[in-house]
């Protein structure tokens, strides 16, 4: 059995009451009033979001006139410029790809990408067979096209 004297209490309740205020004077109360766009010293990026307008596929006949319906893009509240690249040439048959992309302050980056086919209407038109390895970047998957037959509208 061990037993404390009194001495011995009173050694015990200044060491007790010394863990307890170093304790607690060694708290100091955290500020949370950060300059606007930063958490501590740690700068706080948005992300851009692309929003395209209309439809991601588009089909249109030979000598058509294409008017492209855009795309927005923002991070949080704010409006990012959209750059467009890729605008088909409806002279010619074809698949082409429309992408817009907007890049934050912070030099980050979003895309989408909207395809347009141009075909043309006589079913005998080479440039109706659209057969090949298309690759989608997104996820990495290669799509194969084949022509089984001739397509397009009759001649009127």
């Amino acid at each position: 059995m061990f037993i404390i004297d009194k001495e011995m209490k009173r050694y015990l309740t200044i060491i007790i009451l010394g863990v307890i205020s170093m304790t607690y004077s060694s708290c100091k109360k955290e500020s949370f009033d950060y300059p606007e766009g930063y958490v501590s010293i740690s700068k706080v990026t948005v992300f851009p979001i692309l929003t395209m307008k209309g439809d991601k596929y588009v089909a249109l006949t030979k000598g058509a006139t294409y008017i492209d319906a855009g795309a927005t893009a923002a991070a949080g509240t704010s409006t990012i410029e959209v750059k467009v690249t890729g605008l088909p040439n409806t002279a010619t048959a074809g698949v082409y790809l429309i992408t817009y992309s907007a890049t934050n302050t912070d030099g980050f980056s979003a895309t989408t990408t909207r395809s347009v086919v141009v075909y043309d209407i006589k079913a005998d038109a080479p440039a109706n067979d659209f057969s090949g390895n298309y690759l989608r970047a997104a996820t990495g998957t290669i799509t194969k096209w084949t022509k089984l037959a001739l397509g397009g509208l009759p001649d009127k």
